[in-house]
Protein backbone atom coordinates (compact mmCIF):
# COMPACT_ATOMS: atom_id res chain seq x y z
CA UNK A 1 0.00 0.00 0.00
CA UNK A 2 1.09 3.59 -0.67
CA UNK A 3 0.98 4.57 3.00
CA UNK A 4 3.45 1.81 3.94
CA UNK A 5 5.86 3.14 1.32
CA UNK A 6 5.43 6.65 2.72
CA UNK A 7 6.20 5.41 6.24
CA UNK A 8 9.37 3.66 5.06
CA UNK A 9 10.45 6.76 3.15
CA UNK A 10 9.80 9.03 6.15
CA UNK A 11 11.75 6.69 8.43
CA UNK A 12 14.73 6.72 6.07
CA UNK A 13 14.62 10.54 5.79
CA UNK A 14 14.41 10.83 9.57
CA UNK A 15 17.53 8.70 9.95
CA UNK A 16 19.38 10.48 7.15
CA UNK A 17 18.68 14.07 8.24
CA UNK A 18 18.32 13.43 12.00
CA UNK A 19 14.83 14.90 12.10
CA UNK A 20 11.96 13.48 14.15
CA UNK A 21 9.45 11.51 12.10
CA UNK A 22 6.50 13.51 13.47
CA UNK A 23 8.00 16.72 12.04
CA UNK A 24 8.46 15.12 8.62
CA UNK A 25 4.90 13.79 8.65
CA UNK A 26 3.62 17.28 9.54
CA UNK A 27 5.53 18.80 6.62
CA UNK A 28 4.27 16.08 4.30
CA UNK A 29 0.68 16.80 5.31
CA UNK A 30 1.24 20.52 4.63
CA UNK A 31 2.49 19.72 1.13
CA UNK A 32 -0.49 17.46 0.48
CA UNK A 33 -2.89 20.15 1.74
CA UNK A 34 -1.30 22.86 -0.43
CA UNK A 35 -1.50 20.61 -3.48
CA UNK A 36 -5.17 19.91 -2.82
CA UNK A 37 -5.91 23.64 -2.42
CA UNK A 38 -4.04 24.46 -5.63
CA UNK A 39 -5.96 21.76 -7.51
CA UNK A 40 -9.27 23.17 -6.22
CA UNK A 41 -8.30 26.71 -7.28
CA UNK A 42 -7.28 25.53 -10.74
CA UNK A 43 -10.53 23.64 -11.13
CA UNK A 44 -12.57 26.66 -9.99
CA UNK A 45 -10.71 28.94 -12.41
CA UNK A 46 -11.39 26.63 -15.34
CA UNK A 47 -15.09 26.37 -14.53
CA UNK A 48 -15.46 30.16 -14.33
CA UNK A 49 -13.98 30.72 -17.80
CA UNK A 50 -14.46 27.59 -19.89
CA UNK A 51 -12.81 27.51 -23.31
CA UNK A 52 -15.24 28.42 -26.15
CA UNK A 53 -17.00 25.77 -28.25
CA UNK A 54 -15.65 22.85 -26.26
CA UNK A 55 -19.07 21.39 -25.70
CA UNK A 56 -17.98 20.25 -22.22
CA UNK A 57 -20.26 20.99 -19.27
CA UNK A 58 -18.83 23.09 -16.42
CA UNK A 59 -17.59 21.35 -13.29
CA UNK A 60 -20.34 20.56 -10.86
CA UNK A 61 -22.93 19.59 -13.46
CA UNK A 62 -22.39 16.41 -15.46
CA UNK A 63 -18.74 15.44 -14.94
CA UNK A 64 -15.66 15.50 -12.71
CA UNK A 65 -13.24 18.47 -12.57
CA UNK A 66 -10.93 18.77 -15.59
CA UNK A 67 -7.86 17.56 -13.67
CA UNK A 68 -9.63 14.67 -11.95
CA UNK A 69 -7.64 11.99 -13.80
CA UNK A 70 -4.32 13.88 -13.80
CA UNK A 71 -1.33 13.10 -11.61
CA UNK A 72 0.31 15.74 -9.40
CA UNK A 73 3.19 16.01 -11.88
CA UNK A 74 0.78 16.54 -14.79
CA UNK A 75 -1.04 19.26 -12.84
CA UNK A 76 2.31 20.99 -12.24
CA UNK A 77 3.15 20.75 -15.94
CA UNK A 78 6.00 18.27 -15.44
CA UNK A 79 6.79 15.73 -18.19
CA UNK A 80 5.73 12.14 -17.42
CA UNK A 81 8.38 9.83 -15.98
CA UNK A 82 9.30 6.92 -18.20
CA UNK A 83 9.16 3.95 -15.89
CA UNK A 84 10.82 0.59 -16.17
CA UNK A 85 8.39 -1.78 -17.83
CA UNK A 86 6.82 -4.08 -15.26
CA UNK A 87 6.69 -7.80 -16.10
CA UNK A 88 3.31 -9.17 -17.09
CA UNK A 89 3.46 -11.79 -14.34
CA UNK A 90 5.81 -12.72 -11.53
CA UNK A 91 7.46 -15.93 -12.68
CA UNK A 92 9.69 -18.06 -10.44
CA UNK A 93 12.65 -16.66 -12.38
CA UNK A 94 11.74 -13.05 -11.56
CA UNK A 95 11.04 -13.94 -7.92
CA UNK A 96 14.53 -15.48 -7.64
CA UNK A 97 16.08 -12.33 -9.10
CA UNK A 98 14.17 -10.13 -6.68
CA UNK A 99 15.24 -12.33 -3.78
CA UNK A 100 18.88 -11.65 -4.72
CA UNK A 101 18.11 -7.91 -4.74
CA UNK A 102 16.36 -8.19 -1.36
CA UNK A 103 19.43 -9.83 0.18
CA UNK A 104 21.73 -7.19 -1.33
CA UNK A 105 19.64 -4.30 0.00
CA UNK A 106 19.08 -5.73 3.48
CA UNK A 107 22.34 -7.58 4.14
CA UNK A 108 24.83 -6.44 1.48
CA UNK A 109 27.03 -4.72 4.07
CA UNK A 110 26.95 -7.65 6.53
CA UNK A 111 30.09 -9.77 6.76
CA UNK A 112 29.98 -13.35 5.45
CA UNK A 113 31.59 -14.72 8.62
CA UNK A 114 31.43 -18.29 7.34
CA UNK A 115 33.57 -17.53 4.28
CA UNK A 116 37.38 -17.47 4.53
CA UNK A 117 38.58 -15.04 7.20
CA UNK A 118 35.08 -13.64 7.58
CA UNK A 119 36.00 -10.21 6.22
CA UNK A 120 34.09 -10.44 2.92
CA UNK A 121 30.77 -8.55 2.76
CA UNK A 122 27.70 -10.48 1.69
CA UNK A 123 27.36 -8.26 -1.39
CA UNK A 124 30.85 -9.19 -2.60
CA UNK A 125 30.29 -12.90 -2.00
CA UNK A 126 26.90 -12.88 -3.71
CA UNK A 127 28.01 -10.86 -6.73
CA UNK A 128 31.12 -12.99 -7.19
CA UNK A 129 29.01 -16.14 -7.42
CA UNK A 130 26.49 -14.79 -9.93
CA UNK A 131 28.85 -12.79 -12.16
CA UNK A 132 27.81 -14.88 -15.19
CA UNK A 133 24.08 -14.31 -14.69
CA UNK A 134 22.02 -11.48 -16.17
CA UNK A 135 18.61 -10.56 -14.78
CA UNK A 136 15.51 -10.32 -16.97
CA UNK A 137 13.46 -8.25 -14.53
CA UNK A 138 14.45 -4.69 -15.48
CA UNK A 139 14.04 -3.13 -12.04
CA UNK A 140 16.05 -5.92 -10.39
CA UNK A 141 18.67 -5.72 -13.16
CA UNK A 142 19.11 -1.99 -12.57
CA UNK A 143 19.76 -2.46 -8.84
CA UNK A 144 22.07 -5.42 -9.51
CA UNK A 145 24.14 -3.37 -11.97
CA UNK A 146 24.48 -0.53 -9.44
CA UNK A 147 25.90 -3.05 -6.95
CA UNK A 148 28.23 -4.48 -9.59
CA UNK A 149 29.58 -1.06 -10.51
CA UNK A 150 30.12 -0.25 -6.83
CA UNK A 151 31.85 -3.61 -6.26
CA UNK A 152 34.42 -2.73 -8.92
CA UNK A 153 35.43 0.18 -6.65
CA UNK A 154 35.31 -2.05 -3.55
CA UNK A 155 32.26 -0.12 -2.35
CA UNK A 156 28.69 -0.93 -1.33
CA UNK A 157 26.03 1.48 -2.66
CA UNK A 158 23.84 3.50 -0.33
CA UNK A 159 20.42 1.87 -0.50
CA UNK A 160 18.64 5.18 0.05
CA UNK A 161 19.23 6.06 -3.60
CA UNK A 162 16.89 3.24 -4.64
CA UNK A 163 13.98 4.34 -2.40
CA UNK A 164 13.90 7.79 -4.01
CA UNK A 165 14.64 6.67 -7.57
CA UNK A 166 12.68 8.60 -10.20
CA UNK A 167 11.46 5.33 -11.69
CA UNK A 168 8.48 4.05 -9.67
CA UNK A 169 9.21 0.40 -10.49
CA UNK A 170 12.73 0.62 -9.03
CA UNK A 171 11.59 2.59 -5.97
CA UNK A 172 8.69 0.19 -5.33
CA UNK A 173 10.94 -2.86 -5.57
CA UNK A 174 13.49 -1.37 -3.18
CA UNK A 175 10.84 -0.32 -0.66
CA UNK A 176 9.13 -3.71 -0.83
CA UNK A 177 12.49 -5.34 -0.12
CA UNK A 178 12.80 -3.56 3.24
CA UNK A 179 9.13 -3.41 4.23
CA UNK A 180 8.33 -6.41 6.41
CA UNK A 181 4.99 -8.04 5.63
CA UNK A 182 4.64 -9.35 9.18
CA UNK A 183 5.35 -7.97 12.63
CA UNK A 184 5.80 -9.94 15.84
CA UNK A 185 3.48 -9.06 18.69
CA UNK A 186 5.21 -7.27 21.57
CA UNK A 187 3.51 -9.72 23.93
CA UNK A 188 5.29 -12.68 22.33
CA UNK A 189 8.54 -12.12 24.22
CA UNK A 190 7.15 -10.56 27.39
CA UNK A 191 8.10 -11.47 30.97
CA UNK A 192 5.47 -14.21 31.05
CA UNK A 193 6.18 -16.08 27.82
CA UNK A 194 9.90 -15.46 27.24
CA UNK A 195 9.71 -17.03 23.78
CA UNK A 196 12.67 -16.02 21.63
CA UNK A 197 12.10 -15.91 17.88
CA UNK A 198 15.20 -16.00 15.70
CA UNK A 199 15.74 -13.24 13.16
CA UNK A 200 16.53 -13.76 9.48
CA UNK A 201 20.06 -12.35 9.76
CA UNK A 202 20.91 -15.14 12.23
CA UNK A 203 20.54 -17.62 9.35
CA UNK A 204 22.38 -15.49 6.82
CA UNK A 205 24.63 -18.27 5.52
CA UNK A 206 21.67 -20.50 4.63
CA UNK A 207 19.82 -17.55 3.09
CA UNK A 208 22.73 -16.48 0.86
CA UNK A 209 23.90 -19.95 -0.15
CA UNK A 210 20.35 -21.08 -0.99
CA UNK A 211 19.76 -17.99 -3.15
CA UNK A 212 23.02 -18.63 -5.04
CA UNK A 213 22.27 -22.33 -5.60
CA UNK A 214 18.72 -21.65 -6.79
CA UNK A 215 19.68 -19.04 -9.36
CA UNK A 216 22.61 -21.16 -10.60
CA UNK A 217 20.31 -24.15 -10.93
CA UNK A 218 17.94 -22.02 -12.99
CA UNK A 219 20.80 -21.01 -15.30
CA UNK A 220 21.84 -24.66 -15.73
CA UNK A 221 18.27 -25.68 -16.54
CA UNK A 222 18.10 -22.95 -19.20
CA UNK A 223 21.36 -24.18 -20.76
CA UNK A 224 20.08 -27.77 -20.75
CA UNK A 225 16.92 -26.67 -22.51
CA UNK A 226 19.01 -24.87 -25.13
CA UNK A 227 21.14 -27.98 -25.74
CA UNK A 228 18.05 -30.19 -26.07
CA UNK A 229 16.75 -27.87 -28.78
CA UNK A 230 20.12 -28.00 -30.57
CA UNK A 231 20.16 -31.79 -30.43
CA UNK A 232 16.80 -31.94 -32.21
CA UNK A 233 18.27 -30.31 -35.31
CA UNK A 234 21.91 -31.44 -35.23
CA UNK A 235 22.76 -33.83 -38.08
CA UNK A 236 26.51 -34.21 -37.57
CA UNK A 237 27.35 -37.20 -35.33
CA UNK A 238 30.52 -35.62 -33.91
CA UNK A 239 28.70 -32.41 -32.96
CA UNK A 240 25.89 -34.45 -31.47
CA UNK A 241 28.37 -36.30 -29.23
CA UNK A 242 29.76 -32.97 -28.00
CA UNK A 243 26.26 -31.77 -27.17
CA UNK A 244 25.47 -35.00 -25.34
CA UNK A 245 28.69 -34.67 -23.30
CA UNK A 246 27.83 -31.08 -22.34
CA UNK A 247 24.30 -32.11 -21.44
CA UNK A 248 25.54 -34.91 -19.16
CA UNK A 249 27.91 -32.53 -17.34
CA UNK A 250 25.11 -30.03 -16.82
CA UNK A 251 22.85 -32.83 -15.64
CA UNK A 252 25.40 -33.81 -13.00
CA UNK A 253 25.63 -30.21 -11.82
CA UNK A 254 21.84 -29.98 -11.71
CA UNK A 255 21.64 -33.13 -9.56
CA UNK A 256 24.32 -31.79 -7.24
CA UNK A 257 22.55 -28.47 -6.73
CA UNK A 258 19.22 -30.26 -6.39
CA UNK A 259 20.75 -32.35 -3.61
CA UNK A 260 21.92 -29.24 -1.77
CA UNK A 261 18.49 -27.66 -2.15
CA UNK A 262 16.60 -30.84 -1.27
CA UNK A 263 14.94 -31.03 -4.69
CA UNK A 264 14.02 -34.23 -6.50
CA UNK A 265 15.14 -34.20 -10.13
CA UNK A 266 12.80 -36.23 -12.31
CA UNK A 267 13.79 -35.08 -15.84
Amino acid sequence: PAEIKVCVFIRECSSLFDIEECILFAELNKIRLNRAKKADKDAARKTQSPPPNTGMPPFGMDGPPPDFFMTDDERAGLPPIESVEQPAQLTSEILQEREIVRILINYGDYLATWEGDGDIPVAGLLLGNISDIEFKDKAAAYILNVYREAAEKYEIPDTKQFYSNSDPAIADLAINCVASKYSLSENWNDDKRKIYVTQEYEHLKQLVVTAIYRIKKRKIEAEMHHIREEMKHEQDVANLEVLIFKYQKLKEAERLLGGFLGNTIVK
